[in-house]
């Protein structure tokens, strides 16, 4: 068998290849404990270490084991990263376990040096003998340490193991760098032909997707450069949620000579969702694999948009949820409502029981619509004592003993755990809950002064999760649950007053019907896939503006509700012809968000948030022009991967965050970046989007019907033009850089030529 990348290791290289093996998953079950009494609301995420890491690290399991070599017959064959992980999102706590390998050959036999950094553990073996070992278990948190290791003369089989216990989302990885003076030669010990596979290569690093949003099937997967060999590969569409199972499609496909495109319309199986295409192929023993996402969105799912009222929209609201939500208790609920699919509302049923009883992560999301369902006439008295059951059985919060992973300290699982503990416990006040041993008349005391300390936060500084369009619909689920169902009449003005609010919220930072400013949390799916939103949704069914999505959680809890906004709540979303500033602090940190809208885009942003420190899941600049596709932002990559597990990731959040400045339709954004992965920042621009594009120099500039936008860099520009970011990513190089925005309307200037003179002219300073 012959050996493939047969390469040279010199000092200071990342060793990158590797053979690796499955990964091996074992449930952990710790012993039920509570959380520690200091923990609370809101605390650093890095702070708040579960009562089942503490035991894993006490325990030692991946030390004291017998070594396992895990068969490793897969090729590692990253595109855009030197890190060697197999990071995801585990709803149960876990243990984690995958092996890598490679031969090693030197010239002289001798210690070697080397650097090992890894979020978990990880053990090295040199020839079957254990010479180094490094155990970091701070959650997501990547640690190094230098090692040494003793090579024969020739080759040497290097084998590392790599463990971690998963609780939510997940980073498992190591890199390996080199540090000795002698250079080494490496090998993988499979099968392969080099050319063909480096020509496979480069054609599945070319592959794009000409859109992140569609609304049809003509879809197609596009090659940067023809493909030059025949080709077999397998395609597979997968409408995904982490609320839900996927739903997916499968073809293999065989690409001939000198085609430029896969066709995939044919693999779209929902009319609405976030969509992950992966495509797979083999050349010889090396396995290669690109994914891809993209927003699909079929707009004649949409009712028309002439529904006058309200109560009318809450009734559309609950058809398209029966039609097209994720199947979770939300849907039985609205199929249950419309009266189809039986089979399908048990189904869903036994599967969200299920995971409630398990205590998976976001167990909490699923539980307002449980209290909905039995308050219901549609369900069964067998199908409520089983909620019953459910809701006796649960864990309401860090006081009592657990062995899961359910997350309990944002605020808006807090509210949560708090609207689900008072509700249940109303219920069923003379009953004990099994897992704290209370009745429910204590577990409703208890969370009624919960619910009054986090109603007295929220009402007087807003959301930490500030704008966020993924949490506030999760929070004003609770809001709703509590409005509609609380026995206690200052509870539901409490809820009164916090959905006042976050409409208003709502209003003043929507755009078209999409939330468009500053977020304090997001994700990259929810920053392309603007109509699958839930936020957009609620503000579809407040004023009529928006799209109906997959996601149901407070969607539907809105279309049961007898709240509506009042007028002057809804008079937020009115934007005036001449533009409207707002400018507002939020949450507990007083943030500065600042926003200017007009009728045909709007700038907001987060000025002065902790620059030149490390990000997580803040978006602190967003454009949105014309429509909610035509959209810009500015960040540091907090992750290398495209399409990765980082929080920071790529396109969401920063590495590193940035001083933003705004003066209403311009903003700054000055980076000074730590030594992270990523040393350059950059911006989504989706150039197809609009009708006229120019790079000059350090300068893009841009036009959109009557709307011209300008991007500026100190550090120069260069548009991605293959690959998935083809025509969508503006890069900069540089650890210290200054970006520059401006949107403003063609008339200011006379013309979209003029446009460019001024600013050239005066550098963008002046109008």
């Amino acid at each position: 068998m012959p050996d493939i990348f047969t390469y040279e290791i010199h000092k200071g290289d990342l060793i990158s290849r590797w053979m690796l093996s499955p990964l091996k998953e074992e449930h952990y079950r710790s012993r039920p404990e509570p959380y520690p009494s200091s923990y609370g609301v809101n605390m650093p995420w890095r702070e708040a270490v579960s009562p089942v890491r503490v035991q894993y690290v006490e325990e030692k399991p991946f030390e004291r084991e017998e070594v396992e070599f895990l068969p490793c017959g897969e090729v590692y064959f990253p595109f855009e990263t030197e890190k060697v992980e197999r990071s995801a999102f585990w709803k149960l706590p876990t243990k984690v376990t995958f092996g890598a390998q490679l031969e090693l050959e030197t010239a002289a036999g001798g210690e070697y040096p080397f650097r090992l950094m890894t979020c978990g553990g990880a053990k090295v073996f040199v020839n079957g003998e254990k010479q180094a070992e490094f155990y970091s278990y701070l959650r997501n948190e990547e640690r190094e340490t230098e090692c040494s290791v003793t090579l024969k003369q020739g080759k040497n089989t290097l084998y590392i193991l790599t463990n971690e216990l998963a609780e939510r989302d997940t980073s498992l990885s190591f890199k390996l760098r080199y540090m000795g003076e002698q250079s080494l030669k490496a090998y993988l010990p499979c099968a392969a032909d080099l050319e063909a596979l480096d020509r496979t290569r480069k054609l599945f690093s070319g592959i794009y997707l000409r859109r992140f949003n569609y609304q049809d099937t003509d879809i197609e997967l596009d090659f940067t450069e023809p493909a030059g060999d025949e080709l077999t590969v397998s395609v597979e569409m997968v409408f995904y949620d982490s609320h839900a199972d996927p739903v997916s499609r499968e073809k293999t496909v065989t690409i001939h000579p000198g085609e430029k495109a896969i066709p995939i319309g044919d693999l779209v199986s929902k009319r609405v969702g976030m969509v992950a295409v992966t495509v797979r192929t083999c050349v010889g023993d090396v396995k290669l694999n690109r994914v891809l996402n993209f927003e699909y969105y079929d707009e004649t799912a949409m009712p028309d948009s002439g529904i006058g009222t309200t109560a009318e929209r809450k009734q559309a609201a609950i058809r398209f949820m029966a039609e097209n939500g994720l199947d979770n208790l939300a849907k039985a609920l609205a199929l249950r409502i419309m009266g189809g699919q039986e089979a399908l509302v048990k189904r869903i049923w036994e599967k969200e029981l299920s995971c409630i009883r398990q205590r998976e992560d976001c167990a909490d999301f699923r539980l307002p619509a449980l209290f909905h369902a039995y308050h219901s006439p549609l369900f069964t008295g067998e199908e409520k004592e089983s909620i019953k059951q459910v809701l006796l059985d649960f864990r309401y919060w860090t006081d009592e003993p657990g062995n899961d992973v359910m997350w309990f300290f944002s605020e808006n699982h807090a509210l949560l755990f708090h609207t689900a503990e008072y509700l249940a416990g109303g219920l069923f006040e003379q009953e004990i809950f099994t897992n704290s041993g209370m009745t429910g008349a204590m577990h409703k005391r208890k969370a009624e002064r919960l619910l009054k300390v986090w109603f007295r936060n929220f009402l007087s500084y807003g959301f930490n999760e500030w704008n966020s369009p993924v949490y506030i619909p999760i929070d004003m689920t609770g809001f709703f649950a509590l409005y509609d169902l609380a026995s206690d009449e200052e509870i539901r003005k409490l809820a009164k007053k916090a959905l006042d609010k976050a409409f208003s919220i709502l209003g003043i930072n929507s755009f078209k019907g999409i939330v468009a400013a500053s977020y304090g949390r997001i994700y990259f799916k929810n920053l392309i896939g603007r109509r699958t939103s839930e936020s957009t949704a609620l503000n579809f069914i407040a004023n009529g503006e928006g799209y109906l999505g997959q996601h149901t959680l407070a969607t539907l809890m809105f279309a049961l509700s007898s709240y509506e906004p009042p007028a002057e709540v809804m008079e937020s979303y009115h934007v005036p012809a001449e533009g409207r500033i707002t400018e507002n602090a939020e949450g507990e940190e007083k943030v500065h968000l600042y926003s200017y809208r007009t009728p045909d885009y709007v700038m907001g942003s987060v000025l002065d948030y902790h620059p030149g420190e490390p990000g997580s899941q803040e978006h602190v600049l967003q454009v949105m022009i014309k429509d909610c596709d035509t959209q810009i932002w500015i960040n540091h990559p907090g992750e290398a991967v495209y399409f990765g597990e980082g929080r920071p990731g790529y396109f969401a959040g920063n590495g590193t965050l940035p001083l933003i400045r705004q003066d209403k339709n311009r903003a700054v954004a000055e980076f000074h970046l730590l030594d992270q992965e990523v040393q350059y920042t950059h911006a989504f621009c989706p150039l197809e989007q609009f009708s006229e594009w120019r790079l000059e120099g350090r300068w893009l500039f841009l036009k959109k019907d009557n709307i011209c936008a300008a991007v500026y860099a100190d550090n120069g520009i260069w548009i991605t033009d293959k690959g998935p970011l083809k025509n969508y990513e503006l890069v900069s190089p540089g650890k210290d850089n200054v970006w520059k925005i401006l949107v403003e309307e063609e008339s200011v200037y006379g013309s979209f030529e003029k446009f460019i003179h001024k600013l050239h002219q005066n550098g963008g300073k002046e109008r």
